[in-house]
């Protein structure tokens, strides 16, 4: 098998471990192979459990460890993290066992591997004629069958095709459907192609595909190959194990050539990867129906099958047209035949220049013309008349999204992000959180894109998102806490949970963290990695200045003082920010950046800093993400990056941004960039070590925070105290500071997101989500919508466009065409927690009459269990962990008077009483919630629907069924204040309980009578207790040095 390469064929590079084949892209080698740091590979191949030598043979996040693939975390976050056997379970996000077919199922992950959830599981392809269905794969395709309608029928074979008259390399509509490719009617005419199917058609190529695909899929589900996620290459299961039914499938179903060979220019096919990955393993390629040459079969029609007249055109080949031998000429995947500036060309207006030289576009006379340059005019959307680093907008060629927020910008398409208003870019919404400032994160919450604070530490957090202060990582107990802050052995998921300092990651097979290894062996400094490669992968070959020699350099740091030194610096890491102003000097070669920290009350102790100024250099414009990492280059050696190149020295300009960013060796820099013409930009990262303090507050400084109107909150305090909130109207640096239920926004404590459509309101933030205030109501000041909120309560948003919603009783495809309290319970709609005892259920959680006790389980309503076994209220949980802690069924909190001495208790409702009396309160509030047209998703505020209609259903709810008072506050280490959380402070304010006093501790009998193990500690409430560590700053100048052209 060969490549094209430079106008030559040259044999594709092998993987021979003796004689290694280097690379510079997956072109150059064999179909199945990736080039993989310069040499060709076999990778991501290899499931959970199957054998591995490297981590990158393993697909997508797995590990290869002891010889093995494993997850690289304790818990699973995607079904590829799980073996063939089991599946990732969306609650508690541990591999758990599949069902069985014919087990009942609410979806396809839970069901067998290669069988699909329909109510039951049911194995692909095995449904018959007539038999229910809510997916294709259900249906024996070896008989031809298909689900239509919900049931599994005959495919249709009516599908209209294009005529083979019709030149398709020179039309801007193509074919007529997706079921067809374009190309070449002969191996040497680049101007005339027709359309030809690129999957079986006929009724007899339909049931030869059909039979191959359903032989495969028994084949995997009888071998244990998982198939979904990794690569077919020789190495994988589908083709150690299945190969021969593989190729079949393939040459049956799939007719297409090597897309990436033809389009619109033609020109020479070549094999496609399974078809070359198939020829290597020794099967045929050439479908049963084709020639060693092009065939077309045009207007043909088949006697035995049912194509009512239509035209048809079958071409079929897996042979290369051009029969080229190694060091012949051949057609490049890549190279066009080219023409010069006033030469003719033969491209479609306004599509890809590929007949002219580089630089140059093909005009509407099919003339090749030089590329625009800045200013000058391009018709409208053709940014291919314009020079690489250009656009074409509103008929002239200008440079876009090179301005940062701040900077100046005449046009919004000029700004990075964010629109042009007054000659800054500016943008009230966002997208990312590089969109908020350092304190903010960008929230998502019901479609809106506004940013919010970030947590502190300490704060219930939620570990697929980045919410916790830039400083803190959510650990493993779902808290917001320090990076860099657990010591040996507590758990963990994340390598930033441990302490660097000493010495410490985050083992993915213990869950805990652990000492580094430090049996990494360098390569020889004498030995020369430019004739060859180093021996770790952990090592990259830096070259001599001549080129003609190189040595290897480590990627991180691997002696144990490297690491323990990296480890210290990088804990100390911290950046403070709010840029003021950078000072040019006079001679053009300094700079000063004067910065100031966002709240006063904190200064910043600096203790070392390093300041690096550097010159990525671009061959064209620099793409949309100005912080994309080409190769990062430092001035100095450091003990966590080691690679040392050249700085350049450039005049830097004035006033412009300061950003926060990361990059992949988890250190944290202040950063700028500055853009000196289209193909220079400039980047600047002072990296700033301090020292950090903290003052343990003692038991006799804290005071229980028993009223509403006070929070356990540090404003200019060395501890957390409970002090007045904050009132509407107020002045506040944080919404912490504010009242429970209001925000800090502009400074000023306020109700927010509460609004609903056409509610009153008065301002934009009073309403929810993307609904903005217009006329003194709350409405859509968009002409389509994106969210259920931004259309009237009986309506829901569908493509765009507000339709009415569908009663209960009627049928239902999904959850939210039904009313706004119900559900989609298997295609019918029905009010929630409607569905009695063993009747079949579709959702976990809102399908089954909680009153009684009722959850849903195996799409069954089932009494609800309780035989969890809680923690004995005699063990200390500040020194381990609570039996139930993985689940976050129980919290560690601290005993009143103490500050180290933790207890568990459940968060939830875990007696028959309690189960009882939270379900009646549950469902009488989703009750009042639909009578009074409520959405359940908007801010919880005094001046909310649910809020002034529902209060009391809303409160006793809450304070019967959410046991953990601050959770927020609720840490294992104790030592704090307990302070209401914000749903507490609510209730408390409009005149409700929030202790439950009415659950009875000490009843733990079962739903179905029997006794069970689930007594909960005695306790008359919860008291919640923590420290918030403090950092104190002083300092706020740097000089950056002075760089040498």
């Amino acid at each position: 098998m060969s490549v094209c390469k430079k106008d030559k064929i040259v044999p594709a590079n092998p993987q021979n471990p003796q004689n290694i084949s280097l690379c510079d892209s997956n072109k150059e080698c064999q179909s199945w192979l990736d080039c993989t740091d310069g040499v060709c590979k076999e990778s991501d191949y290899a499931d959970v459990g199957e054998a591995c030598t490297f981590d990158y043979q393993c697909t997508n996040d797995l590990v290869c460890s002891n010889g093995i693939c494993k997850a690289s975390l304790t818990t699973c976050q995607s079904p590829s993290d799980c073996s063939f056997s089991n599946y990732c379970s969306s609650t508690s996000k541990v591999c758990i066992p599949r069902l069985n077919n014919g087990d009942l199922c609410t979806d396809d992950e839970s069901c067998p591997a290669h069988s699909l959830c329909n109510i039951k599981c049911i194995a692909k392809f095995s449904l018959e004629h007539g038999a229910l269905c809510n997916d294709d794969l259900l249906c024996d395709i070896s008989q031809g069958l298909e689900c239509d309608n919900g049931a599994c029928a005959y495919t249709n074979l009516t599908k209209t095709l294009t005529p083979s008259s019709r030149n398709c390399s020179n039309s801007n509509t193509d074919c007529y459907n997706g079921q067809e490719t374009c190309i070449c009617s002969t191996g040497v005419d680049e101007y005339t192609g027709f359309c030809f199917a690129t999957s079986p058609l006929t009724k007899s190529q339909i049931l030869s595909c059909g039979s191959s695909k359903k032989n495969f899929y028994d084949c995997l589900t009888d071998k244990s190959c998982l198939y979904y996620y990794n690569q077919d290459v020789p190495k994988s299961c589908q083709l150690q194990k299945c190969g021969a039914l593989f190729c079949d499938c393939k040459r049956q179903c799939s007719w297409e050539y090597d897309t990436d060979s033809q389009g619109k220019n033609c020109g020479g096919q070549s094999v496609s990867s399974h078809q070359g990955t198939c020829q290597y393993l020794g099967y045929s390629i050439s479908s049963s129906l084709s020639s060693n040459s092009l065939i077309s079969m045009r207007q043909k029609k088949n006697d035995n099958d049912n194509t009512n007249g239509v035209s048809v055109i079958f071409v079929i080949s897996f042979f290369l047209i051009y029969h080229s031998v190694d060091g012949e000429g051949c057609e490049s995947t890549s190279q066009r035949i080219c023409s010069r500036n006033g030469e003719t060309c033969n491209s479609v207006y306004g599509e890809s220049s590929f007949k002219c030289v580089d630089g140059s576009f093909c005009n509407k006379l099919k003339i090749c013309e030089a590329q625009k340059k800045e200013g000058e005019s391009c018709d409208k959307y053709q940014d291919r008349q314009c020079l690489d680093w250009l656009s074409c907008v509103n008929g002239t060629c200008i440079e876009e999204h090179y301005a940062a927020l701040g900077e100046s910008c005449k046009t919004s398409e000029q700004c990075y992000r964010g629109t042009c208003f007054n000659g800054k870019c500016l943008k009230p919404n966002c997208n990312v959180n590089d969109d908020c400032d350092y304190f903010s994160y960008c929230s998502y919450k019901n479609d809106e894109d506004i940013c919010r604070p970030r947590l502190e530490d300490g704060t219930t957090c939620n570990q697929k998102h980045d919410i916790c202060m830039p400083h803190s990582i959510c650990g493993f107990d779902s808290k917001c806490i320090p990076k860099y802050s657990l010591g040996l052995n507590r758990n963990c998921t994340d390598q930033e949970e441990c302490d660097v300092s000493q010495g410490l990651r985050c083992s993915s097979l213990d869950g805990a963290c652990v000492y580094r290894n430090l049996t990494f062996t360098p390569t020889s400094p004498s030995f020369n990695c430019s004739a060859s490669h180093c021996d770790n992968q952990e090592e990259d070959c830096v070259c001599s200045e001549r080129g003609d020699t190189g040595h290897c350099l480590p990627r991180y740091e691997f002696t144990k003082a490297q690491i323990l030194s990296c480890g210290s610096q990088t804990k100390s890491l911290t950046v403070v920010v709010n840029f003021v102003a950078i000072i040019e000097s006079a001679n053009g070669n300094t700079i000063e950046i004067i910065l100031a920290p966002t709240v006063p009350t904190r200064p910043l102790i600096i203790t070392k800093v390093y300041a690096n100024i550097l010159a990525i250099l671009f061959k064209v414009h620099p793409p949309l993400s100005l912080f994309h990492q080409y190769s990062l280059q430092s001035s100095f050696y450091h003990p966590c990056f080691f690679k040392k190149v050249k700085i350049y020295s450039l005049k830097i300009e004035k006033n412009h941004s300061v950003y926060v960013d990361s990059d992949h060796n988890q250190k944290i820099y202040l950063c700028g960039t500055y853009r000196m013409n289209h193909r220079i930009l400039l980047y600047i990262c002072l990296t700033i070590i301090f020292l950090s303090t903290s003052t343990t507050c003692v038991y006799s400084q804290l005071t229980q925070c028993t009223s509403s109107n006070q929070k356990c909150i540090e404003v200019g305090q060395s501890c957390s105290l409970c002090q007045p909130a904050i009132t509407s109207g107020g002045s506040c640096s944080t919404t912490n500071e504010c009242q429970g239920w209001l925000e800090c926004l502009g400074g000023i404590c306020v109700e927010a997101d509460y609004g609903q459509f056409q509610d009153n309101c008065t301002e934009d933030y009073q309403c929810t989500g993307n609904l903005a205030c217009m006329h003194g109501k709350c409405g859509n000041p968009n002409p389509t919508c994106t969210s259920d909120y931004q259309c009237q309560y009986s309506d829901y948003c569908v493509n765009g466009t507000c339709i009415s919603r569908i009663k209960d009783g009627e049928s239902c495809v999904t959850d939210n065409s039904c009313l706004e309290q119900s559900t989609c319970n298997f295609k019918t709609c029905i009010p929630r927690y409607s569905v009695a005892l063993n009747q079949p259920c579709y959702h976990l959680s809102y399908s089954c009459d909680v009153s009684k006790g009722l959850v849903c389980s195996n799409s069954v309503c089932v009494l609800s269990n309780l035989t969890k076994t809680l923690t004995p209220s005699n063990i200390n949980c500040s020194s381990t962990q609570c039996f139930n802690s993985l689940d976050n069924y129980e919290q560690c909190v601290c005993k009143e008077g103490t500050t180290n001495t933790g207890e568990c208790y459940p968060r939830y409702p875990t007696t028959k009483h309690q189960i009882l009396l939270c379900g009646s309160r549950q469902k009488a509030l989703y009750k009042c919630l639909a009578d009074n047209q409520c959405y359940f998703g908007t801010a919880d505020t005094i001046s909310s629907c649910q809020m002034k209609y529902c209060s009391k259903e809303y409160c006793e709810s809450k304070s019967t069924c959410l046991w953990g008072y601050d959770v927020g506050r609720v840490d294992p280490g104790c030592g704090g204040n307990t302070a209401f959380d914000s749903l507490q402070q609510t209730c408390q304010y409009l005149g409700y309980s929030v202790i439950p006093n009415d659950l009875s501790s000490s009843d733990s009998s079962s739903l179905d009578s029997s006794d069970s193990s689930t007594s909960t500690p005695s306790h008359s409430h919860i008291i919640s207790i923590s420290l918030i560590p403090t950092f104190i700053f002083t300092i706020l100048l740097v000089v950056v040095s002075i760089f040498q052209k």
